[in-house]
């Protein structure tokens, strides 16, 4: 980090883009859109980014590209930074590690963007849902034996073994999903209708499985709610997603940083295209049933509870190896906080003055973020609130607050 010029060292603003995707959501209030706060921007609002990816580059509010300046010091952002607004399920997919991105973008560079891996982690802004990892086989059994007509039919036509593998299943399914749409169709229609004769249970596998139907009724990938770890977050928690573990978003907004890569081999629940035998090759990777999850537990930086108070969250990836990011979440009753990152780092103002502001800093720098007047203490956030990326190499940032 040395390499970077000692006149650079400072806080420049950024622009941002976001992205459509039929997923987003469609009204202005959602996150993606009242931090974007661009009256002209259609709907849906579905993501924002920062970073340097060369899919959606983030700029200097002087024009000049994030990744000119970075190129000074001789290095890229390794991460990005997004902000989701999911109203309805993302595919089911899988992101491949650094040895498979490669590969992938040799045999098919249009589908494969980059040769980086994608391993991420999700920070929930509101109650989110998602489906994470593979369930145990003890789970996936118990599924099939309370609904052996349906579910049976589907994840193990020839029965279903007292401790099926999970990654076979989720393989078999994988394939059904890609190849039996009328009979996909069929075996919904089926479940759906078991469930509603039943009435609700309350279990969350049933709730997630019946809103992906009403989305995708022919698509069996709707039938994952079962293979896959079924996962409600609270505001504040998070859930870290590594290389070859299968996931699909369902609903909810939140903050998530990632390596700098955008590889993905999806499965189903898209009109987008799907590679079941190379989801299911790398379900079979050691930790694809992994599931981490961070409960929202901020570490005090100043004294006491009261005004002068102020939390800071790290969230790292549980692998080890994975360096690309660490996640800082600053949140603050008091009128005034400093960040100072020990290396290139980029935030991004979800509450206070200045909502929506992106800044990039180099290390060193002195980031200042003040409370509005208007803000009455939030319960989630505080009436400050911000997030920081940066690479795992580097200490955490340092949080100053401040009154008056």
């Amino acid at each position: 980090m040395s390499a970077l010029p000692k006149r650079e060292h400072g806080i420049h603003g950024l622009k941002y883009g976001i992205r459509h995707y039929p997923w987003g959501r469609t009204d202005r209030e959602c996150r993606v859109a009242s931090l974007h706060r661009n009256p002209s921007s259609p709907p849906p609002y579905a993501e924002l980014w920062l970073g340097t990816h060369p899919a959606l580059p983030s700029v200097l509010t002087t024009g000049v590209p994030l990744s000119d300046l970075l190129k000074g010091g001789g290095k890229d952002m390794p991460c990005l930074l997004k902000v989701l607004s999911v109203a309805s399920p993302l595919s089911v997919q899988v992101h491949p590690d650094v040895g498979l991105a490669a590969l992938l973008r040799a045999k098919d560079p249009e589908s494969f963007p980059d040769a980086n891996h994608k391993p991420e982690l999700l920070m929930a802004l509101s109650p989110f849902t998602a489906m994470v990892g593979l369930n145990p086989p003890s789970l996936i059994a118990s599924f099939v034996g309370d609904y052996p007509l349906t579910l049976g039919a589907v994840l193990s036509p020839e029965g279903l073994e007292p401790s099926p593998s999970p990654a076979s299943v989720f393989g078999r399914l994988a394939r059904f999903a890609g190849t039996g749409r009328e009979e996909g169709r069929l075996a919904i229609g089926n479940h759906v209708e078991l469930l509603s004769r039943r009435g609700a249970n309350g279990r969350l596998e049933d709730r997630i499985f019946l809103r992906l139907a009403e989305r995708h009724p022919a698509d069996a990938a709707v039938f994952m709610a079962y293979v896959l770890r079924c996962v409600k977050l609270e505001p504040g928690d998070a859930v870290y997603i590594g290389p070859n573990v299968p996931h699909c978003y369902v609903e909810g907004e939140g903050v998530e940083v990632m390596a700098r890569g955008d590889n993905v081999v999806r499965v189903g629940l898209t009109g987008k295209r799907v590679d079941p035998e190379t989801a299911a090759i790398m379900v079979q990777s050691p930790g694809a049933d992994r599931v981490t999850r961070y409960p929202w537990k901020g570490n005090p930086v100043s004294p006491g509870t009261g005004p002068n108070a102020a939390t800071v969250r790290n969230y790292e990836p549980a692998d080890p190896d994975v360096t690309d990011f660490v996640l800082s979440s600053v949140r603050s009753d008091a009128d005034r906080i400093s960040i100072t990152p020990s290396g290139p780092a980029m935030g991004l103002v979800l509450r206070g003055a200045g909502i929506g502001s992106a800044v990039f800093m180099l290390p060193g720098a002195e980031w200042e973020v003040s409370a509005r007047e208007s803000d009455l203490r939030c319960r989630d956030e505080g009436r400050i609130h911000v997030v920081i990326a940066q690479s795992r190499c580097v200490s955490p940032v340092k949080v100053q607050t401040k009154m008056g």
